[in-house]
């Protein structure tokens, strides 16, 4: 690789960030189109609290799109071995199953995509053997107000959005270095990668 001057360096990577700034924004920004979709399961016994979720909520949320909802664990369960789905909204006091046997069976099932999960309940007993880890991604009380839910479910999401782009966005990140004439070889390329992308998932 050429050197090329400190201060020609750090113009070119100004245009970069400036360039990218524009084009992740547009890419964060939801489309129209079904295959932008998070496509997403609501499970609840309560019928009228899973309508209220689709009314107050998902309604706000523009990349949810519901696709079933279940009123047991069973159920549950079923309808993930049948279809793929980004995003669950879980509660964990069902019947035949709660919320706690339903993550545990997702776990053992050989899932080609595993669903990011929400917990989302008043069971406040249950909730304390509730943790977030590589499944959950957030827990949300039944008792929170809508603004609340509306900033976890949007976090979930922008993780699942930003997890579907990734390799999208990193060869497209990596093309424009290469054209600035930078190596992969080096350490400073790579943490320029590294540090667009964490900017991405910001």
């Amino acid at each position: 690789m050429n050197k090329i001057h400190l201060n020609h360096m750090n113009i070119l990577l100004d245009n970069m960030f400036k360039k990218w700034k524009k084009k992740l924004k547009s890419v964060k920004k939801c489309k129209k189109g079904w295959d932008l979709m998070i496509k997403t399961l609501i499970a609840d016994d309560n019928y009228k609290y899973s309508k209220n979720i689709i009314n107050t909520i998902v309604n706000k949320i523009s990349e949810l799109r519901i696709e079933y909802v279940a009123e047991d664990g069973e159920e549950t369960i079923e309808a993930i071995s049948k279809n793929n789905f980004d995003l669950i909204l879980l509660d964990l006091q069902m019947p035949k199953m709660n919320g706690l046997e339903v993550l545990d069976q997702i776990k053992k099932m050989n899932l080609i995509k595993v669903p990011k999960v929400i917990i989302i309940s008043g069971d406040l007993p249950l909730l304390n053997y509730a943790s977030i880890d590589g499944i959950v991604c957030n827990i949300i009380l039944k008792t929170e107000t809508t603004e609340s839910m509306d900033e976890k479910i949007l976090r979930c999401v922008n993780e699942i959005k930003y997890k579907a782009n990734y390799n999208k966005i990193r060869d497209n990140v990596i093309a424009e270095l290469k054209n600035m004439g930078l190596s992969l070889k080096h350490k400073g390329t790579r943490y320029l990668i590294d540090c667009v992308m964490y900017a991405y998932r910001k």
